[in-house]
């Protein structure tokens, strides 16, 4: 389905963390549209990270390492970064966690590309206004909300906010006939 309103989008960027629910989430949402899904860099760098202190033994070599990985996650060289750890792979869980989280994400990690197209690779921006929204709205003197009570609230402010509840509600009533 197109959507003809002149508030669409013709193209949705969307920024996350690397957990595999996450990226289900995100697929599940935007699917059918023009969509770019990239990994948030903060993210890629941590699960790399993770992976150098399980794999190097020496102090200088996870330093000289991790000051590796940065400008090739920047530029792009997720292939670089996966064959680093590679023969580590049997070491240690965050080092097969990097490689295969790594692998199934290539495209998602090209920051270079994403940058290039004026593109955020970082979801510090994101992360501190759904903290500013959140807190603004949910943690109000003597309010008490259950989770699915919480969302749903979040959910309906923000559509009718952004002008898109036509679009929530679809996609609600796509959900339950799905079920």
């Amino acid at each position: 389905m197109v959507d003809e309103r002149p508030f669409a989008a013709k193209e949705l960027a969307v920024l996350s963390g690397g957990a595999a629910w996450i990226r289900d989430v995100c697929e599940e949402i935007v699917s059918g549209r023009n969509r770019t899904f990239i990994l948030d860099q903060f993210h890629a760098l941590e699960c790399a990270v993770a992976a150098v202190q399980a794999s190097a033994p020496d102090k200088s070599e996870r330093q000289a390492w991790t000051e590796r990985i940065r400008p090739q996650l920047n530029d792009g060289q997720v292939a670089r970064v996966i064959d680093d750890p590679e023969p580590h792979r049997g070491r240690d869980e965050a080092v097969a966690t990097c490689i295969d989280q790594f692998g199934a994400d290539t495209d998602r990690m090209r920051c270079d590309r994403s940058r290039k197209r004026g593109l955020q690779v970082g979801s510090g921006i994101v992360e501190s206004a759904c903290k500013q929204i959140v807190g603004s709205r949910l943690k109000r003197a003597g309010h008490r909300w259950s989770e699915a009570g919480a969302n749903a609230l979040l959910a309906a402010e923000r559509c009718i906010e952004s002008n898109r509840w036509a679009d929530y509600l679809d996609w609600r009533v796509c959900r339950a006939a799905a079920a």
